[in-house]
């Protein structure tokens, strides 16, 4: 399994006020995109003040309108190469936790059919013996996913229609996925991650303190799909939007 990396910093983004770059998308006829290469979010919602929301999104379109700022995803994702592989988009800040996730395509790619993703975290965690960071599976997120999503993966190729007097039904492809994450018992957010270590007696590091030690990467993993068309991924015209709630937690430094 290779880890190919797209993230740039862990910083949310927090929008108080609409900027340069923002369009309401909901203009009749009421669909979206209406603007060629734009997320489907209205931007009234990015726009919203004392929301107490921060954003970590993702705009997955490795050629949106050729863009400079895109084509710098297209060498990493030409390392793609299997099912399982993962594509990492964005750190989840530490102290801090996922509350939702929503994902969404507005257009599909023929040339990836049978080519699915499925949201996935890993655990970035610092191993004090090899002095190396380690990415660890996220077992807890996947068990949130198939509990809480409407589906738990989404096609980048044409979606099937499904066939609902199928016996089972088999149902159609969505084009979008949407999870909200509800507390439960005494168990942290498998999104919560934090770098408080446990130390011997001389006071050196011997490890994390607890299950949660480490910083939370969301991104997308290869479900299912031939080889010669995941190599072919980064060709993709595809536009997948990647979008998760993120809460936040602050404290002034003193008082006065």
């Amino acid at each position: 399994m290779a880890n190919i990396s797209l993230f740039r910093g862990g910083t949310p983004v927090f929008r108080p006020a609409f900027c340069c770059g923002d369009y309401a998308e909901f203009t009749p006829p009421v669909d979206t995109p209406h603007f060629p290469g734009t997320p489907p979010y209205d931007s009234h919602a990015d726009g919203a003040r004392e929301q107490g929301f921060l954003n970590l999104s993702f705009p997955f379109v490795p050629n949106l309108l050729d863009t400079t700022a895109h084509r710098w995803m297209i060498p990493p994702l030409q390392k793609l190469s299997a099912v399982g592989d993962v594509i990492q988009l964005a750190w989840v800040p530490m102290r801090g936790y996922v509350d939702s996730l929503h994902i969404e395509l507005t257009r599909y790619d023929a040339n990836l059919d049978g080519v699915y993703v499925q949201p996935v975290a890993q655990r970035a965690v610092w191993n004090f013996t090899t002095e190396q960071w380690e990415y660890k599976a996220n077992t807890d997120f996947d068990n949130d996913i198939s509990s809480y999503a409407n589906v738990t993966k989404l096609c980048l190729g044409t979606p099937d229609p499904g066939d609902p007097s199928a016996t089972p039904p088999v149902p159609a492809d969505s084009p979008y996925l949407f999870a909200r994450f509800p507390q439960s018992g005494t168990d942290l957010p498998s999104t919560f991650g934090h770098n408080l270590v446990a130390r011997d007696a001389t006071g050196k590091p011997t490890g994390g303190l607890d299950d949660y030690f480490g910083a939370v990467v969301l991104g997308l993993k290869i479900q299912a799909g031939d080889t010669a068309k995941i190599k072919a991924l980064w060709r993709g015209k595809f536009e997948l939007w990647f979008c998760a709630k993120f809460i936040a937690f602050e404290c002034h430094t003193f008082t006065g």
